[in-house]
């Protein structure tokens, strides 16, 4: 039998959920009125003491709004400190402080080295700066106080992968993806997330054709907008356009010709009509401003641009002269790159044989090395940045660069055979995994048989005639650069051979570099315009041409996350103050002088006395 307390303690609970419901919204309606007396009380409460009103006695909740207030006034004062600081104490206080530090016999006692000495002293400099302070004005800025205005309408013609790519046909599956930015926006890495396959199998192109997959169509993204990433610190062309819009330019007078970057240079005018579109709106340009137009033209744009020039000059020899003031080249590959040939035999680069563990690993997730080179075999543009001129430029005891190691590369099999390879040897196993349309692509850039197929290359293609025209070759150096390397060979499959280092042989994870601006050596950006287009066969018309080199210098602050105002990096010079200034003085109509600080003189003296040599026999 149940106790009478557990049969009445159940009665109750009964009792309670089946109570009135008019009981209940009445309750309801005290407790609100309770609540709502309370902060009358409390509004009409005199002095608050520890929570309590002196007046009734009543606890009184704390504001939070208080909290916030105070808050925000510690930031402010936090943030004007930091400038007072800065304004007060240079950064040789810091420094001459850290220095007294590691001076300290305890420190002594650690047998720190000098370079991890060097590395800390840079990085408290860095800290220390405040590069808001030294770079307050824009170079835009800067000139329209000046009074200098723009003159000449702007074409700019960006380089791989530095424009946007738009989806415009997929499987239903990805539907929702159409126009979205499959390559240049947060909506890439969503596209990858929900369907990495479907990303994959659209930025491929067809290994027959060279152009659209079956049933996918990817076309590159018009207008300014296209060179405006939506990814936080990821600007290419922002920085130059921001600063032209001082100088009274706007999108009129501002072309930025974007192109499917994928495409090999034929490839782009039979789908996309691009050469011919880009005559049309350069000579729209003319007649709308009465200025010739100035084609600014980065990395892989430069050969474009080159190749454009071949073309249009093709239909009508005076039109360069008649509707181009000065051509601008940033970071132009004009003689290749040997970074490619890593990328396309290895599907690998200096940028990821370096990365930590972490890194390497969250890169091998969204985008793998074997997915890499399955991408880059069907990609023809690749094939027009393999390095140019044979081993007179780029092979040699030591080459004319001075690098360490004689070859592009040399390879070590699994059973320790040791190999070097030669460029032809190199192209040979380029042309081993290539797209079977990309075999005959490069058949026609190594041995061209037609005129169009030299378009591409300044050594086989002279300049237009066109005398009033400048042409300005603008590249950074003093960034170390890949420049050749040191394979592992498993079956028929390259590695970069990452364990091999030697500091004594110029050697670090496998790869060998020389000066350069990160990615581009300097004997690519720098030969043709210090010594190339000097010659009365490149350069019909003996143009002007000018060398401007920008020294790389490391940022002055971790908040510079894309290398700060003098950088000379291939992408991040896009930034650079001084180039921009220089942009700046050209679109205006004024001229710069050439500049060189590299031995750029010194590796064009032994290149042109190797070629002597080859043509005495």
């Amino acid at each position: 039998m149940p106790k009478i307390e557990e049969v009445v303690g159940v009665r109750a609970d009964v009792l309670k959920e089946k109570k009135d419901p008019e009981n209940t919204k009445r309750e309801a309606e005290t407790e609100a009125g309770k609540a709502d007396g309370e902060n009358r009380a409390a509004n009409s409460c005199g002095l608050i003491k520890n929570g309590v009103c002196t007046t009734c006695g009543r606890k009184i909740k704390k504001s939070r709004k208080r909290f916030y207030v105070v808050s925000f006034a510690l930031i402010i004062f936090a943030y004007f400190s930091k400038i007072y600081y800065e304004k007060l104490f240079k950064q040789t206080v810091v420094e001459d402080v850290l220095t007294d530090f590691l001076n300290l016999k305890a420190v002594i006692h650690l047998k720190l080295s000098e370079e991890t000495k060097a590395n800390i002293m840079h990085i408290a400099a860095m800290l220390a700066s405040s590069p808001d302070s030294e770079f307050e004005d824009m170079p835009g800025i800067l000139a329209a106080k000046k009074g200098v205005k723009g003159k000449h309408p702007i074409t700019i013609i960006p380089g791989i992968a530095n424009s946007s790519l738009e989806l415009w046909k997929t499987n239903r599956k990805t539907n929702s993806f159409f126009r979205k930015k499959i390559w240049g926006s947060h909506s890439t890495i969503t596209f990858m997330l929900h369907n990495k396959a479907e990303w994959f199998a659209s930025m491929k192109l067809d290994e027959d054709t060279g152009l659209d997959p079956h049933e996918r169509k990817v076309r590159a993204s018009l207008g300014l907008d296209s060179s405006d990433f939506e990814i936080p610190g990821m600007w290419f062309w922002w920085k130059i356009i921001e600063n032209l819009a001082h100088l009274e330019y706007e999108p009129g007078k501002v072309h930025f010709a974007s192109f499917d970057w994928r495409l090999g240079m034929e490839e782009l005018e039979k789908r996309d009509g691009y050469f011919t579109k880009l005559k049309i709106d350069i000579e729209h340009q003319k007649a709308a401003s009465k200025q010739k137009s100035v084609i600014v033209a980065h990395s892989l744009g430069s050969l474009i641009t080159h190749y454009f020039m071949q073309w249009v000059t093709e239909k009508d020899k005076k039109w360069v002269d008649n509707h181009i003031h000065a051509v601008v080249y940033i970071g132009g590959p004009l003689l290749g790159v040997p970074k490619v040939i890593a990328c396309l035999l290895t599907g690998e680069m200096k940028a990821t044989t370096q990365m930590g563990f972490l890194q390497y690993a969250i890169a091998e997730l969204l985008f793998g090395r074997e997915r890499r080179k399955e991408i880059f075999k069907t990609w023809t543009s690749p094939l027009y940045l393999l390095p140019k001129g044979g081993g007179v430029f780029w092979e040699g005891a030591p080459p004319p660069d001075k690098v360490a190691y004689p070859h592009l590369i040399h390879s070590t099999g699994e059973n320790g055979e040791e190999k070097s390879y030669n460029i032809e040897e190199i192209l040979e196993e380029v042309e081993k995994v290539v797209s079977p349309y990309n075999k005959k692509a490069l058949r026609n850039i190594l041995d061209p048989t037609k005129k169009e197929a030299k378009w591409s290359n300044p050594l086989l293609s002279p300049l237009p005639y066109a005398p009033n025209m400048t042409i300005y070759l603008m590249y950074g150096v003093d960034k170390t650069t890949e420049r050749a390397y040191h394979f592992s060979k498993k079956g028929k499959d390259f590695e970069i051979n990452k364990n091999h280092t030697d500091k004594n042989k110029g050697v670090f994870r496998g790869i060998y570099t020389s000066d350069g601006d990160g990615t581009v050596p300097l004997v690519s950006c720098g030969y043709m315009g210090y010594a190339g287009w000097k010659s009365k066969a490149l350069n019909p018309s003996r143009m002007k041409i000018v060398n401007r080199e920008y020294r790389h210098k490391e940022a002055k602050s971790f908040l510079e996350i894309r290398g700060g105002p003098e950088t000379a990096e291939h992408i991040n010079i896009l930034g650079n103050s001084e180039l921009i200034s220089d942009i700046l003085t050209v679109a205006s109509g004024g001229a710069i002088e050439e500049r060189i600080t590299s031995n750029l003189p010194e590796i064009v003296e032994e290149i042109e006395r190797k070629r002597k040599i080859i043509e005495k026999g």
